[in-house]
């Protein structure tokens, strides 16, 4: 349960994460992203749930929101991050005085990433799936060819496991900790303020 809870969730996209999270009794949220097409989907989204006065979309980069935010006094309880994989390391060690300025006493960051299994055979079969296969799909129903071969080499660069975990301990969280799923497909990364 989530009662009360007031939430942030950085580079949002589609807003699913806030939006769930209002769903399930969150007080407010505050969403951001930096293309603004995206916001706007982002806030019909919330226009459709009836999220009303109990949430707001900001079109900006984050560094600049999680700057605005503090210095609005603002302070977060649930954070969530989904930062550009080639980015992370650079960008949270840029967004972190912000990012721990904005969460309150015991608030949480929580980052949801694709991740690299190393089980065998699974790691074989997901690489070649996720290498060829999904490329191939996504050049036959989008327009944006270039997104299904980024996510790939996104995945081989992003920080994972220990490697994050000592990125967000040296931002200024702590208990941070990794739950990997499906497998290895994704992991979890939380830490606490």
């Amino acid at each position: 349960p989530l009662d009360g809870l007031r939430v942030l969730d950085l580079f949002a996209g589609s807003g699913a994460l806030a939006i769930e999270s209002l769903s399930r009794g969150a007080a407010d949220a505050v969403l951001v992203d930096r293309d603004r097409r995206v916001a706007r989907i982002a806030q019909a989204n919330l226009d459709e749930l009836g999220a009303g006065g109990s949430a707001r979309v900001i079109c900006s980069p984050a560094q600049a929101a999680a700057g605005r935010l503090a210095g609005e006094g603002l302070e977060f309880d649930l954070i969530f991050l989904d930062p550009p994989y080639a980015e992370s390391e650079a960008l949270l060690a840029e967004l972190g005085p912000a990012l721990v300025a904005i969460t309150a006493p015991g608030g949480r960051i929580v980052v949801l990433e694709f991740s690299k299994p190393h089980l065998f055979p699974f790691k074989q079969l997901y690489n070649f799936y996720f290498k060829y296969v999904l490329p191939f799909i996504g050049r036959l129903t989008s327009r944006d060819v270039r997104a299904y071969t980024y996510l790939f080499e996104s995945v081989q660069v992003f920080p994972e496991g220990d490697a994050f975990l000592g990125i967000l301990s040296k931002t200024g969280f702590k208990q941070a900790q990794c739950e990997r799923l499906t497998l290895g497909i994704c992991s979890i990364y939380t830490a606490v303020k």
